[in-house]
């Protein structure tokens, strides 16, 4: 017989890569002597699975045996039009109709799942013994014959992405020259063969000039292959992104609106069950369980023991996708899934909790500053626990090789005065990677606190910006990794317990410090702290301390604010816009000015309290002057309603609000002798500022009674 191309093709060598094992397990499988009849191999869309039954196929040419190819998109008529392309009408036939040795292969199954039963059922078992049927599909196999099984007819092989060395190896061949560092896009794209293959064409493409010259990257001379994200201006408008093509390949089975919603909140959150499903698609139970089982039921669908997620390529693809295409969309699905979440952080149990909040910090992602410090793969992998006392050495350790020795001395000072505050941060094998501590500054004595000059230095700041309050719980957080490997997975680890603790009711201050600030400052800005004072350290380090006041911008104001930055497309971080964290002493200062200029507004315009907390931070600028001149003559309403305090708010009222000419004449009005009007007026002014030094604080403004006017 003469030779056709595509014997030729079927001779060549392969050009499948990344697959030795799996064609090792075909080649057994082919065999004449082997058990099994069906190969059954199944995989998510583009992670090769045409191109591995293409080198079966020709592992089949080489040794000699005829060879079937079912391209189930292509087929008429469900059963009849399978047989047909098997060349029979009626299963009982086959083994008259297929050629001795053959090898049959069908791609695609997953067109025709709904045939699945019938062909384990009646197909498989009349295939003569010598033919061997590979079967391609996005699902893995369900309702297999139990005879199949007990006999052994039928092996299952799953297609996985390409492990680092194979992927580059793929990105190579594709014509990536060899000086390109690859490593970014085989981390971006998991290995995934078809991500690869549009980095790498796409690459390529613009490595190329005009007169197809390749030309090695300007502004990198080792050259680096960008990670996988969508274009941006002019690029955005043809949509000719990976993540774009990457969609064609995965979500061509979409129902109806609902279920593409279902997949994008699928896509964005870290897990999801039924109750989320529920209330982020707003739809009853019912129909969420429907939902959930058709999320269940896509090749790419991932099944967890706390809920369903999808494959790392598959969410990334949605995730930007959406991003790109409906930004307002995307953000109102963030705050739809946060609010669920929030509800369950808030009022669930301490498993339900602990759930929640890695959840929670999995919904920072889209952030690039959280990108960048966070692991976000280990989240629910790796945990935190007390610190055993045989553990100390390799905590201070890991401290001094980190932080340097001054920290860790200060480190041995709090495993003394607060063993239970520290904490050792394990991977999922139980390996040690960190070590982290949540210690209690206000439960510690003042020489506790001076033994390190780091708390030393931060007590001595807040204090001076805003004394903590007695019973009020002062934080002060660390966290090391072993190396910097894991610092991701420390992030994570430590940003679920800070979430816990910082949601806890009673609390102040937060305080944090590190001498490594180039490596934490992005992150530490991003969840809203800001630098509060530098220490020289004793080793020639400096240790920049953060904090964060939670007793005047308490935790759901944080997460309020939280919710609008993971999505910020800026990219930006740093302080919230809360108001400022006034001293006592110039917060008395401030208010002693606002009472001199009560009655002339375009003199309030300057007074710092404008944008203080005793003014809603909604105010527009024009109307600040008078917010602040209100929540003024509240506090001295409050003031009057004390009957021990009512003379000196009223030597106020008379001084400040319904001013008279002067002071003597005030006195006059108020039927007091001057001293004694000097003396109200004196105790008057201070307890107006602690009242609004209390609103200032804890936001709680009342007024029981009308102000006076």
């Amino acid at each position: 017989m003469r030779p056709t191309v595509a014997d030729r093709l079927r001779a060549g060598g392969s050009r499948v890569i990344g697959r030795d094992d799996e064609i090792r397990l075909a080649r057994e499988f082919l065999r004449a002597d082997g058990t099994a009849s069906a190969l059954h191999v199944h995989g998510p869309g583009g992670v090769g699975k045409t191109c591995f039954l293409r080198e079966v196929e020709r592992v089949a040419y080489e040794a000699d045996r005829p060879t079937v190819w079912l391209d189930c998109a292509d087929l008429d008529g469900g059963q009849d039009g399978l047989l047909d392309a098997l060349g029979t009408d009626d299963p009982t036939t086959l083994r008259d109709t297929l050629p001795t040795g053959s090898v049959v292969f069908i791609d695609r199954f997953e067109v025709v799942r709904t045939l699945e039963p019938w062909f384990w059922s009646d197909v498989v078992p009349s295939l003569p013994t010598d033919t061997r049927v590979i079967i391609a599909s996005r699902h893995r196999p369900r309702e297999i014959d139990v005879r199949l099984r007990v006999a052994g007819v039928v092996d299952v092989l799953p297609l996985r992405n390409l492990d680092r060395m194979a992927a580059a190896d793929l990105l190579h061949s594709r014509g990536v020259p060899g000086f390109v560092d690859v490593e970014p896009i085989v981390t971006s794209t998991y290995g995934h063969p078809l991500a690869l293959v549009i980095a790498a064409d796409a690459y390529v493409s613009a490595l190329h000039d005009g007169d197809g010259t390749p030309t090695p990257p300007d502004a990198d001379p080792s050259g680096t292959i960008p990670e996988l994200t969508l274009p941006t201006g002019d690029a955005a408008d043809v949509h000719l992104d990976p993540a774009g093509q990457l969609l064609r390949a995965f979500v061509d089975d979409v129902e109806d609106p609902l279920h593409r919603h279902a997949l994008n909140a699928a896509a964005h959150a870290r897990r999801v069950d039924r109750s989320l499903l529920r209330r982020v698609l707003q739809v009853d139970s019912v129909t969420a369980d429907d939902v959930l089982q058709w999320l269940r039921d896509r090749p790419y669908a991932e099944l967890h023991p706390d809920g369903l997620a999808l494959h790392d390529i598959v969410r990334d693809a949605l995730d930007f996708d959406l991003r790109w295409r409906d930004p307002e969309a995307y953000r109102s699905l963030h705050a739809a899934l946060r609010k669920a979440i929030g509800s369950r952080f808030q009022h669930g149990d301490d498993v339900m909790r602990q759930r929640a909040a890695t959840d929670l910090v999995y919904l920072s992602r889209p952030h690039p500053a959280a990108r960048l410090a966070m692991d976000f793969s280990s989240l629910g992998h790796s945990s935190m626990r007390p610190v055993r006392p045989d553990e100390h050495d390799a905590v201070l350790a890991m401290v001094t090789a980190v932080e340097g020795p001054a920290r860790a001395a200060g480190r041995r000072a709090w495993l003394a005065a607060q063993p239970g505050s520290h904490f050792a941060i394990d991977d999922d094998e139980g390996t040690l990677i960190g070590c982290a501590a949540l210690i209690r500054l206000d439960l510690a004595s003042e020489s506790e606190r001076q033994a390190d000059p780091v708390t030393a230095a931060a007590w001595s700041t807040i204090k001076a910006l805003r004394p903590p309050e007695p019973g009020e719980r002062v934080l002060y957080e660390i966290a090391v990794s072993a190396d910097r490997s894991h610092q991701g997975t420390v992030i994570d680890v430590m940003s679920i317990e800070s979430l816990k603790e910082w949601s806890t009711p009673g609390l102040g201050w937060v305080v944090t410090a590190t001498t490594r600030i180039d490596e934490w400052s992005t992150v530490l800005a991003f969840v809203g702290m800001s630098e509060i004072a530098t220490q020289p350290l004793a080793d020639g380090r400096t240790a920049s301390i953060w904090a964060r006041d939670f007793g005047r911008s308490p935790f759901a104001v944080w997460s309020a604010e939280m919710a609008i930055r993971e999505t910020d497309e800026s990219g930006a971080v740093g302080p919230f816009a809360a108001p400022i964290a006034w001293s006592r002493s110039d917060f008395d200062t401030h208010v002693r000015q606002a009472l001199r200029d009560l009655d002339t507004p375009h003199s309030l315009v300057s007074n710092p309290l404008t944008h203080s907390s005793l003014v809603p931070r909604e105010t527009a600028d024009p109307d600040r002057p008078a917010a602040l001149r209100e929540a003024i003559i509240d506090a001295v309403a409050v003031v009057e309603d004390d009957p021990a305090t009512e003379r000196a708010a009223r030597a106020v009222d008379r001084t400040f609000v319904r001013r008279a000419p002067t002071h003597e004449a005030a006195a006059e009005v108020l039927g007091m002798p001057f001293s004694t009007y000097r003396r109200h007026l004196t105790k008057g002014i201070d307890r107006v500022i602690e009242v609004l030094w209390g609103w200032e604080i804890h936001g709680d403004r009342q007024v029981t009674r009308a102000r006076v006017e």
